[in-house]
């Protein structure tokens, strides 16, 4: 139990650092071309190997590419998956559709978990805003994973979106600048 909770606070500690970091243009960002399809096949791989009760469906062309720090590019999409995961506790359908019209690359990714209502919606990307119902108070979490997203992907150009319905499913969308 002990060590269970150094690795929480730990965590809450590093992701409170970057957040910080991020906010005060410190953070470190190492920008390159990378493959997308690429990128989202590794992830996919390593979050489809820790449920059993979850399909994933992946839709996106091979050869777009995405200009940016492929680590927090990474971060936030394992977050975004991760979150896909836990709040959809009883399994279902992830689907990550990749799409490209008028200079941006649009990746959806949508489950069909518990959802949260319109007015918890508008806060996800607030620090430490957690959605307090029953369904999810005893999900992990420090409310910091979506405040981090939001702020590396507006350094890449680009913005977050969320669409949910209680009950319904939630849909992350995030937008990034085409490269040409």
């Amino acid at each position: 139990m002990i060590h269970s909770e150094t690795t929480r606070l730990e965590r809450l500690v590093s992701n409170l650092l970057d957040v910080q970091k991020m906010e005060a243009g410190k953070g470190q960002q190492d920008f390159k071309i990378e493959n997308l399809f690429e990128m989202l096949s590794d992830i996919l791989e390593i979050h489809a190997g820790s449920t059993e009760l979850h399909a994933f469906h992946f839709d996106c062309d091979e050869t777009i590419r995405v200009s940016g720090d492929p680590a927090q590019l990474r971060q936030v999409f394992s977050n975004i998956l991760n979150n896909a995961i836990k709040y959809s506790p009883e399994g279902g359908n992830i689907a990550v559709n990749v799409s490209c019209e008028d200079d941006v690359i649009r990746i959806a990714i949508e489950d069909e978990g518990m959802g949260v209502a319109p007015a918890d919606a508008e806060r996800l990307f607030e620090k430490f805003y957690r959605v307090q119902n029953e369904q999810s108070r005893n999900i992990g979490g420090t409310g910091l994973g979506l405040a981090i997203c939001k702020e590396i992907i507006e350094s890449h150009g680009g913005t977050i979106s969320v669409r949910s319905e209680l009950g319904n499913g939630t849909t992350m969308t995030v937008e990034l600048p085409i490269v040409a």
